[in-house]
């Protein structure tokens, strides 16, 4: 990673200022120097024993300068060529600072893309990048494209970790204590500075804090144990601050870089204006009149600042409107049908030449009925950028998609999938004693897994780009055995239907509802129904709103649902979320150290084990424990993946460039504020 410093910044945006056409006053002649030739920031890794492993960036310059005499009429660093026009018009008319005040010191030039799967150019600014989404104000790409971390990590190895929000950070003791030093100048999207004041309000006054944060989350606990006693943080000065863990914590800095795209926002919190919903900072009888306005009970501000303060997945809606952000773009329209956004004038990243990201100045996703209507405002040149199928690119639309590439004028590729795209997540703890008794037999879910005719759902649903499960369910497709396995638990009689009947004497129903959360679960949904019932399985599919699918998933409702998984390549990347899925509690019991659910038996205490230790031990030993929860999943089949290694397409106008062109499609969305239309 290279970083230009402020100073070096000021340089080459003055004599690429220095055109610029005059305004009213009286010529004056200044003599600017021009940077020739810079050797940019580098970022140094050091090593210490296993005590130390420090990373920091420290500015190295070489600059050879030349005078050169430059008429002009107004300030040359005012009128930086470095920045969108856009901000070159307000900075001319008073209405925003000028670019160097606008950035911090050092900004950051981090990409997210490793550079054999992009081919990177310095861009164009301009434009507006046109999308869809499916749900109300709620769209992945946007969502993924303003994602902003304290770190980064290109290629999401969980190796590499470079600055973003906190341009280095320093490992101590044994992996306890973890320094990180943030970017001086640094601002907010409202042009206030972004200080550890903001890092210190998130700390003391939110997750301190019972009544907004009742229980610390379990990544921000000693050794990543649900049980570890909860951090602590101190600020140094301005812009360094420490976190402390009472145990070995070695992969903290991953969770604060990629691990569940959790971005900043429990580690950053503007304070300067999240501050007057705080009785802390704002009496109670005041806060009243907006506690009622709100809806919500006399007394209940801690809900009235949940409300104004966006979380990890919504921070980009129009209710937040107005909330500062640290982000590539802002909430600029209110509208509730399309998400718009525009360019932030104080985001912290430049590219290798020192113009001022994103390079776009809008993003408008606009409100669609469902992913179909999507596929079509693709096929018409209406999109200029999808990836993934959550918003109608899905791989089972490739073909068609393809197909139309010249008329729509988009290219298409294939990506590869960062999750495992439809897992099966029996209820393993529902409340039904025959549900219980007949899915907590591994001879059922084997049972199940053999019917599955994965090569089908595959060449049916994905086109071909995926394969049968192996590392984490047996993907042989085997009739015979299925119906062995099941006859050998007593689930050989049947009823006139055909249906194989239960331990209270009726037709064991698998009931499979689904939230409708991508395109492909429903069609492989349906192929499931004809699999399990060609084993005399009688099995029931239902498409239910995925808000109603939510409240059924957590009054632990479900009896069996899919949803997607996490890849298996990213060692970082565990099935603890959705344990609430096949689960939910026994989840409980081990999130809240046994205090509430249900005790599991030892070969799941053992798989969530594995997953909370993967970040914590040494990388040899890590690789070790990831094949070995693995296995678990394998052997036990708490839930059955389906297939793996799957894929994404990506469509992007012939227009858009730095739009990767390999490795994870996500990462494509994640490096959004590099992409730029071709003029």
């Amino acid at each position: 990673m290279k970083e230009l410093g402020r100073r070096e910044f000021l340089r080459l945006s003055a004599v690429a200022a220095a055109g610029v056409a005059a305004v009213a006053c009286q010529p004056r002649t200044v003599i600017v120097k021009e940077t020739v030739q810079v050797e940019k920031v580098v970022k140094e890794t050091v090593e210490v024993t296993k005590e130390v492993t420090k990373v920091v960036e420290k500015e190295v310059t070489k600059v050879v300068e030349k005078e050169k005499v430059v008429k002009e009429t107004v300030a040359v660093a005012q009128v930086s060529a470095r920045q969108s026009p856009m901000f070159q018009e307000l900075v001319k008319a008073g209405k925003l600072s000028p670019l160097e005040d606008r950035l911090p010191v050092v900004p950051a030039t981090c990409v997210d893309v490793p550079a054999d799967e992009i081919d990177l150019e310095i861009g164009q600014f301009g434009g507006t990048c046109r999308m869809t989404h499916t749900g109300p104000q709620s769209d992945p790409y946007v969502f993924c494209m303003n994602n902003e971390s304290l770190l980064r990590g290109p290629g999401l190895s969980g190796d590499n970790l470079q600055g973003n929000i906190c341009k280095g950070f320093q490992v101590t003791d044994n992996s306890t204590v973890f320094t990180f030093y943030m970017r001086e100048g640094m601002k907010w999207s409202d042009g206030q500075p972004l200080t550890t004041e903001d890092i210190l309000f998130a700390y003391e006054d939110v997750m301190l804090n019972t009544d907004i944060t009742p229980a610390i989350p379990q990544w921000l606990r000693s050794a990543n144990k649900p049980t570890g006693e909860p951090y602590k943080l101190e600020a140094l000065d301005d812009y360094t601050f420490r976190v402390k863990f009472a145990e070995t914590y070695g992969g903290f800095p991953v969770q604060v870089a990629i691990n569940g795209w959790r971005g900043y926002f429990e580690f950053v919190k503007p304070k300067h204006y999240a501050k007057q919903w705080h009785t802390k900072y704002v009496k109670l009888e005041d806060l009243e009149p907006e506690i009622q306005k709100a809806g919500f009970s006399k007394g209940e501000w801690a809900r009235l600042f949940s409300a104004k303060n966006p979380g990890q997945w919504n921070f980009y809606q129009a209710v937040f409107l107005d909330f500062p952000k640290l982000t590539p773009w802002v909430t600029s329209d209110p509208t509730t049908n399309a998400i718009i956004m525009t360019r932030n004038p104080y985001y912290h990243k430049v590219d290798k030449e020192g113009n001022q990201l994103p390079y776009m100045d809008k993003i408008n996703s606009q409100l669609v009925q469902d992913a179909q209507i999507a596929v079509l405002k693709i096929l018409s040149g209406e999109v200029d950028f999808v990836s993934g199928g959550a918003q109608g690119a899905a791989v089972k639309d490739y073909p068609v998609l393809k197909e139309n590439e010249s008329k729509g004028g988009y290219k298409v590729v294939v990506q590869d999938m960062h999750v495992t795209p439809v897992d099966v997540y029996p209820n393993l703890t529902h409340a039904d004693p025959v549900w219980r008794k007949v899915m907590r037999d591994i001879r059922f879910r084997q049972a199940l897994n053999y019917a599955i005719n994965r090569q089908e759902i595959i060449e049916a649903v994905y086109n071909g780009f995926a394969d049968p499960a192996k590392d984490c369910a047996d993907g042989t497709y085997d009739v015979a055995k299925a119906n062995q396995l099941l006859d050998d638990m007593g689930l050989s009689k049947k009823d006139a239907e055909g249906f194989r009947l239960g331990p209270d004497g009726k037709a064991f129903e698998v009931p499979l509802e689904s939230g409708n959360s991508a395109p492909d679960h429903n069609p492989v949904c349906e192929l499931l129904v004809q699999f399990w019932q060609a084993v005399g399985v009688k099995t029931s599919m239902k498409v239910i709103e995925g808000g109603l699918w939510g409240t059924r998933l957590n009054a632990n409702e479900l009896k069996i649902t899919v949803y997607w998984g996490l890849e298996n390549k990213t060692w970082w990347a565990s099935w603890s979320a959705q344990a609430s899925m096949w689960a939910p509690l026994w989840w409980q019991w081990i999130s809240s150290g046994g205090k509430q659910g249900e005790e599991p038996p030892e070969e799941v205490k053992q798989f969530h084990k594995l997953m909370d230790e993967v970040y914590v031990v040494d990388p040899d030993t890590r690789k070790k424990e990831h094949l070995e929860y693995k296995k678990l999943l394998h052997d036990n089949l708490f839930f059955t993946v389906l297939v793996e290694n799957a894929k994404y397409p990506t469509v992007a106008s012939l227009k858009l460039g730095n739009v990767p062109k390999a490795g994870f499609a996500i990462n494509a969305s994640f490096s959004g504020e590099q992409f730029f239309f071709r003029q």
